[in-house]
């Protein structure tokens, strides 16, 4: 992949650096370039060290630092608070299953988790200047929490939490969710989960409903709340189906080998 960089005067046009990968390069890097106001540095995510994270570059094309590393794939870039020298991003280090939204300097240094949930998965939007940000806490069997945080993490206000529907769930005979990794023939562990029908009968033979969808980095497992799907699923348990899914191999958040397994053994 290569970055240019072109005149709009005279349309002369130059390298600014190259990427190559023994695999391919996922096209959703491309939505996290970034120019900094200073017109010497931006920022790039990349998968080159094995799991996808964020680095700065300066504008010869050098590699300044990489700002995030670990065994852990960054989710989502929500962009640089300039003024503060702030990085703020979204990613899957607690578990491939769940998200944090986290905030690291831009010299690479005091990397910061802002919603220290020990469950399901969050998400956050900014405001223009990083002084606010709205989070969005769900989990697989509970409705999302907005909630108005200030740059530190501090609570503002909930804006929604959804009690009413939280409270109409609880009237419905709900099986809980059951999250599990499945071995593969080869020693391949896959992330799962399962809903049961009520009043489960381990001696009885049931029909199985799969939901999947196993395109290249996508996810159907996940501690997120699933809205229609939802309702859907445990409707069909409710009709005597176990319903389960599984995310195959060459699904995301577990890093670049996993993701790209299936590169010409699809």
């Amino acid at each position: 992949l290569k970055l240019l960089l072109a005149d709009a005067k005279t349309g002369q046009v130059k390298e600014l650096f190259k990427e190559t990968n023994q695999y391919y390069i996922a096209e959703s890097h491309l939505d996290n370039l970034h120019f900094l106001e200073d017109g010497k540095h931006f920022t790039w995510t990349s998968e080159m060290d094995g799991y996808s994270h964020i680095y700065l570059y300066n504008m010869n094309g050098k590699k300044e630092r990489q700002l995030t590393s670990g065994n852990f794939d960054v989710t989502n870039f929500y962009g640089v608070d300039e003024k503060n020298e702030l990085v703020y991003f979204q990613t899957a280090e607690r578990s491939p299953t769940g998200r944090e939204v986290q905030v690291v300097g831009l010299d690479g240094k005091n990397k910061k988790n802002l919603t220290p949930t020990k469950d399901g998965s969050n998400s956050a939007q900014f405001s223009s200047t990083f002084d606010y940000m709205v989070t969005a806490h769900s989990a697989f069997d509970r409705p999302p929490t907005y909630t108005v945080m200030d740059r530190n993490g501090k609570t503002i206000r909930v804006i929604e939490d959804n009690a009413d529907a939280i409270k109409i769930k609880e009237t419905y005979d709900l099986t809980p969710v059951e999250f599990m990794q499945i071995p593969t023939s080869e020693g391949v562990q896959l992330n799962a989960w399962m809903i049961k029908p009520p009043n489960f009968n381990k001696n009885k033979i049931y029909p199985v409903f799969m939901y999947v969808y196993g395109g290249p980095g996508s996810q159907t497992v996940k501690d997120s709340y699933g809205g229609f799907n939802y309702w859907w699923f445990h409707m069909l348990a409710q009709q005597g189906y176990i319903v389960v899914s599984v995310d195959n191999r060459g699904t995301g958040a577990r890093g670049e080998e996993f993701k790209k397994m299936t590169y010409l053994q699809l």
